[in-house]
């Protein structure tokens, strides 16, 4: 006969306290004192072992649980950080801080000036002595971007035909990239560009690539060499 958790017959009295993470059974009492988590020997836990980790994954909609504002929002990156060391062969959502990217900068904003002193300078000299490891990591995010605008854009110059996702950019083709990028607080374009142009679901309206080459070629009002006319025969005779 299954147990019923619920019942008087149970042998629980009224401080006994069921699990948050739903699954309908008493939590045991601490036993011992237990500062971190706010807990004295004898306090009824919120938790059973190991069940809180079941309010702070992905639940199967796709989103994950902030443990700080306990919002669910999607399990992305876009919403959580990526945890510095990852672990190989778990689900990628597992490899998510378990703040959000909000709770995270609040929590920064909220540092006495001594504290955010320290973080500071933890973060400098986390970056002086895993620099290459840092750099190697940041270049191949910045290239799968690129490769994911590329393919998203046809993953070739519409002028000249150039394939080589180093040599492509993104073109404005109504010549609004200074106002994109004021729209976005930024001088710089690139990857801040790419970024929002995911975000957005790669419009097509407005923008297509174009290799380096033909993008400065063609800047300013110019035509590009790939599309000038040829000289005829007789012109190039004539200068002879």
């Amino acid at each position: 006969m299954e147990f019923d958790f619920l019942s008087a017959d149970a042998g629980f009295d009224d401080s006994v306290k069921l699990c948050e993470c739903g699954c309908g059974k008493p939590t045991n009492r601490a036993q011992y004192d237990d500062f971190k988590r706010g807990l004295k020997k004898g306090d009824v836990q919120r938790f059973l072992r190991g069940h809180w980790r079941t309010t702070t994954g992905r639940d199967v909609d796709g989103l994950k649980r902030c443990n700080t504002c306990g919002e669910k929002k999607p399990a992305t990156t876009e919403f959580f950080y990526t945890k510095h060391r990852k672990r190989v062969g778990v689900n990628p959502w597992n490899n998510l801080n378990s703040k959000c990217i909000e709770c995270e900068r609040t929590r920064y904003r909220d540092l006495t000036p001594e504290r955010r002193a320290v973080v500071i300078a933890t973060r400098k000299r986390y970056f002086r002595t895993n620099q290459k490891t840092i750099s190697a990591k940041g270049s191949a995010m910045r290239l799968a971007l690129k490769r994911e605008m590329a393919d998203a854009y046809g993953g070739a110059c519409t002028c000249c035909g150039e394939t080589e996702v180093e040599f492509l950019t993104i073109e404005h083709i109504n010549g609004d990239a200074v106002q994109h990028r004021k729209s976005l607080n930024t001088t710089a374009g690139g990857y801040v560009i790419y970024q929002d142009l995911k975000k957005r679901g790669w419009p097509k309206d407005g923008y297509t690539v174009l290799c380096y080459n033909c993008n400065c070629a063609s800047s300013g009002d110019r035509i590009c060499p790939h599309k000038r006319p040829k000289p005829s025969s007789n012109v190039q005779g004539d200068l002879s």
